[in-house]
């Protein structure tokens, strides 16, 4: 028998969230707080310089999936590529999941796959994504798969391991026709880390562009924009927001995101309301951080280049 919510000041909330004081860059967004925020990296140097390039095939002018979020894991750094002797067309995309020497630039092939390797995740030796429609587990030191999931969705954004679970997210509304009724299908996804299989899933969201991150705090998840504090262990509601926010971040137990064309703040603990700014002319929204605002604007994207800094690089 299903438990009515409780009270959001009724809950335990202390804002605990996972590697916020991680010194690697393991995932899409730094930690589960999806702070942008790495606290043991200075930044570049007031006069950075390119020591290296690294080139992808890939012809990335209209779509977003080329795009890279590099991650930094042990010094070593790892992305994927596209290499053109593999990969012909946009519909024929065969990627390579690699580690980059950060002093040379030089890299060496992890593993391949027949499909975008996106929003990879590295914990504990092992490298966590969303390879098509399904998560995938390789070794990280000789790229062996360990497991693959069942088919889940199109457009899974995100892909994080907390503890012995996988949180994967989709950014894309799709509905089941097939009894007759309009019946929408899941968008947030819980694994087991150890053998791929789904523990439970349900329903998300609408609003906001990619990517589209869960936060994940107090032992719940939170899709964005919804209103549903899911427990991470089995699904069930253990809350519900009165202001669901899109881009949600928490950070040292402030609650910011972006609502009704306009980026405001909480209290996590209490949800009382901090701040909000909305311009009068114009709506704004995005990524935000402690001194500034990351925001994604539809343009068309060059071919993508991952480049080191000099000196001071963070």
């Amino acid at each position: 028998m299903r438990s009515e919510p409780a009270h959001w000041t009724e809950l335990d909330l202390r804002g605990d969230t996972t590697y916020t004081d991680d010194p690697d860059w393991r995932m899409l967004g730094h930690d589960t707080g999806n702070t942008f925020h790495n606290p043991h990296a200075d930044g570049p140097s007031d006069d950075p310089s390119v020591q290296w390039t690294l080139e992808d095939s890939t012809d990335g002018e209209t779509s977003g999936h080329p795009r890279r979020h590099p991650l930094i894991v042990d010094g070593t750094v790892y992305t994927t590529i596209e290499r053109a002797e593999t990969s012909d067309t946009s519909e024929n995309e065969h990627r390579t999941f690699v580690a980059v020497d950060p002093d040379t630039g030089e890299f060496e092939p992890i593993f391949e796959a027949d499909h975008r390797i996106w929003r990879p995740t590295i914990v504990d030796d092992t490298v966590y994504a969303a390879v098509g429609t399904s998560v995938r587990a390789y070794d990280l030191a000789d790229g062996t798969e360990r497991w693959r999931s069942d088919k889940l969705s199109s457009g899974l954004s995100s892909v994080r391991r907390v503890g012995d679970a996988i949180v994967v997210l989709s950014d894309i509304e799709l509905y089941d026709y097939s009894d007759g009724d309009f019946e929408p299908l899941p968008q947030l996804y819980v694994l087991d880390a150890e053998s791929g299989d789904v523990r439970w899933d349900s329903g998300g969201a609408s609003g906001g562009n990619e990517p589209r991150l869960p936060l994940i705090t107090d032992s719940g998840v939170l899709y964005p924009n919804a209103a549903s504090f899911r427990d991470l262990r089995s699904g069930e509601p253990s809350a519900e927001l009165s202001t669901p926010v899109n881009y949600p971040v928490l950070r040292e137990g402030e609650y910011y995101g972006s609502d009704d064309g306009g980026l405001v703040s909480y209290d996590w603990e209490t949800m009382e309301n901090r701040w909000e700014y909305r311009p009068d002319n114009r709506s704004i929204g995005g990524w935000m951080g402690q001194r500034r605002r990351l925001r994604r604007r539809h343009r068309r994207f060059p071919r993508p280049r991952i480049r080191r800094a000099g000196p001071g690089h963070g």
